[in-house]
């Protein structure tokens, strides 16, 4: 049974729906990932933070003991600031990426301190055991393409009329003169 134009245009569209719908899931996946490797991160600053601190008040006290220069200390303490500077840079990516997520989520106006991001690192899930071939061919925007050239062979009569030429003759009665009479020639 032969389906008919309308029929294959909203099989097309259907298809096409479903592959924006994959294409935001996998948004939500890659923006969800990226929230987690900047908590990470952060996590990681915020360690490295606390070692600079302590470092820093240690080398302070090496000081106050004769044990450390002033450039010593003025380099722990640089060390400590950058530490900090870093730590606000990861706080504000991983707020902009959280706030992301949310948009993504349709849920753009709620505070991002609502939305829970572990510091974890998950293992990606296994490729199915499909041939590349196969798997190209389960793709909603291949499956649309293949209905929407099914839909196109259907008005391809039609189109093919519409390459050739159209005449329309249409019967007119006028007069035109040239050159000589009353006008006043040479």
């Amino acid at each position: 049974m032969s389906r008919s134009r309308f029929d294959l245009d909203y099989e097309s569209s259907a298809l096409d729906f479903y592959g924006v719908r994959l294409a935001l899931a996998g948004d939500v996946a890659a923006a969800l990932f990226q929230a987690r490797f900047l908590a990470t991160q952060l996590a990681d600053a915020r360690e490295s933070l606390t070692i600079a601190r302590d470092l820093a008040r240690s080398g302070a006290l090496g000081r106050e003991r004769g044990l450390f220069s002033d450039q010593d200390v003025a380099r722990l303490d640089a060390d400590a600031a950058t530490g900090e500077a870093e730590v606000t840079r990861l706080e504000a990516e991983r707020k902009a990426a959280k706030r992301s997520l949310l948009i993504l989520t349709g849920d753009a106006t709620a505070p991002t301190d609502t939305l829970a991001i572990e510091p974890r690192q998950d293992v990606p899930p296994a490729l199915p055991d499909l041939a590349p071939g196969t798997m190209l061919m389960r793709r909603p925007d291949v499956l649309g393409a293949e209905v929407a050239l099914q839909s196109a062979a259907k008005t391809g009569q039609s189109d093919r009329l519409a390459l050739f030429p159209r005449f329309s003759i249409a019967p007119s009665v006028g007069l035109s003169a040239t050159g000589g009479g009353n006008g006043g020639g040479t």
